[in-house]
């Protein structure tokens, strides 16, 4: 079960509406339901715990010391479920972002901020290029 509705994701949708963007949340038709959508400017946010999605360098990533077979498994298939979700937004021309836990528990209005740049670099490309750009995903 994917969790919705997690205190970092509520946190970082009340700092963007503090911004002013309009966003839709858990678009179900997107490969990946990601937690946070720009329709308008086709840019999918994943809010992603750190265990769960395995954030580099992140002291919040370790993995229980009973099982870990079992745990080590289902974190791989999750960063594969991951993997396969960007990749299939990006074909279909989408930007993705990924806000993780740490970083907006941290700073939820860096992130937003983050977020912000992120749309307005998007709008910023002209449509023929958007394929073309060499670095369409933000983590």
């Amino acid at each position: 079960m994917i969790s919705q509705g997690t205190v970092p994701e509520l946190s970082l949708q009340r700092a963007l509406s503090a911004l002013g963007l309009e966003f839709e949340a858990h678009v179900r038709d997107l490969p990946g339901t990601p937690d946070i959508v720009f329709s308008a400017d086709e840019i999918a946010v994943f809010v992603h715990g750190c265990y769960w999605h395995r954030h580099e360098n992140c002291s919040n990533r370790r993995t229980s010391g009973t099982d870990t077979l079992k745990w080590m498994q289902r974190h791989r298939a999750t960063v594969a479920r991951d993997q396969r979700v960007t990749a299939e937004l990006v074909r279909r021309d989408w930007w993705v972002m990924v806000a993780w836990e740490c970083e907006i528990r941290e700073d939820v209005s860096a992130v937003a901020l983050r977020s912000k740049s992120f749309i307005e670099i998007r709008r910023r490309q002209a449509p023929s290029m958007t394929s073309l750009s060499p670095s369409r995903t933000s983590a």
